[in-house]
């Protein structure tokens, strides 16, 4: 008989309703017993044997809570929260659910001050309490294990960490350290912004180097198909040619002039676009 599965605390889990109470909809915990989807949140149509996608924790008591509400990270996540009260344990973030995230005094870099973002990780704390913590070299790592594999090209999400004199240091999912080298980067990407990203090269030291487009010909790809989108939505004719001035092109669709040009030349040889010095149009325009 295969054992009952156990909760994930600080995590989306699909559960299995059992039957509506008085207060709220009671769901399969499995080996960790039943969990209380507060009325307030529950579905009056759910019937038993449904199953529903919550977020779990474990209330005060060590009783287990549901919500349908989405935190904006989960344990095991990156994210860049705004610190909401600093009292006695540490400081309190909001993280988009009606209990604050405690980050722990242990857990700081420094003491933060209200209104103030920090990049912390999300995680579950020896005793299985989900905390904060700002120290995200005990959480992600800048090389790959051997046993682990990721190929270029490969999509990737990525968390902005801050500038450097190299690029952006990036979190890539929420494991490993990356870099986007300076060159790479035709656009202002906030601190805490995730984004999609690629695997540009995995270093002989394992680290990695990651790219914002896609590699090669489906870089390319991406980049003519957004040209293409804008030249629709502006009517059929865009002031943007193959003499145009690199700092505008780049300004105006975050790419370098080299791959503006090398994209709308693949438009035009599939005769999308019509080219002039300063301009490209549709060809009905």
């Amino acid at each position: 008989m295969a054992e009952a599965r156990s909760l994930e605390s600080g995590r989306i889990n699909r559960l299995v309703a059992l039957r509506h109470g008085r207060a709220g909809l009671w769901l399969d915990g499995g080996s960790d017993g039943e969990v209380l989807l507060p009325a307030r949140e529950a579905p009056e149509e759910i019937a038993p044997g449904a199953t529903l996608e919550v977020f779990v924790l474990r209330d005060s008591d060590g009783t287990w809570v549901a919500t349908q509400k989405r935190p904006r990270a989960q344990v095991g996540e990156v994210a860049l929260l705004k610190v909401v009260d600093v009292s006695g344990p540490g400081a309190f973030l909001d993280w988009g659910l009606s209990k604050d995230l405690l980050l722990p005094h242990g857990e700081q870099r420094r003491r933060p001050e209200v209104g103030e973002e920090v990049l912390v990780m999300v995680f579950r704390d020896a005793e299985g309490r989900v905390a904060a913590s700002q120290r995200l070299d005990d959480f992600l790592t800048d090389e790959l294990d051997e046993d682990e594999q990721l190929a270029p090209g490969q999509p990737l999400s990525l968390v902005v960490a801050h500038a450097t004199d190299l690029g952006l240091k990036v979190v890539v999912n929420d494991r490993w350290w990356g870099l986007v080298y300076r060159d790479q980067v035709h656009r202002r990407i906030p601190r805490g912004t995730r984004v999609g990203g690629y695997l540009r090269r995995l270093r002989e030291d394992g680290r990695l180097d990651v790219s914002l487009e896609p590699l090669g010909a489906a870089r390319l790809d991406d980049i003519g198909e957004r040209i293409y989108a804008r030249l629709v939505a502006a009517g059929g004719v865009l002031p943007f040619g193959d003499k145009s001035d690199p700092e505008a092109i780049k300004a105006e669709f975050q790419v370098s002039k080299s791959a503006f040009r090398q994209a709308i030349g693949g438009l035009y040889r599939q005769r999308r676009i019509v080219l002039g010095p300063h301009e490209i149009r549709l060809p009905d325009a």
